[in-house]
């Protein structure tokens, strides 16, 4: 959805909003811990996948994930 600017505007689900919360929270974390939040393991990896796509979060090693604090996201892509 574009916004009225120049930038593109990224939306966050429900469930993705849920699940960086948690990431942020816990620093480093496992499918296991977003599992915890969303209930499937399927669930947690396709969120997962969306939030590394759009920016949120980074992959640091398999099935582990990092949260990418908001005043940062606006830096990265400039």
């Amino acid at each position: 959805m574009p916004s009225t600017n120049s930038k593109n505007v990224v939306v966050l689900t429900p469930n993705e909003q849920a699940v960086y919360i948690e990431v942020l929270k816990k620093k480093i974390c496992s499918l296991k811990d977003v599992t915890d939040v969303t209930g499937n393991y399927e669930t947690s990896r396709a969120t997962m996948s969306r939030l590394v796509n759009k920016g949120y979060a980074l992959r640091v090693h398999r099935g582990y994930y990092a949260g990418v604090p908001l005043e940062y996201l606006d830096t990265r892509s400039e």
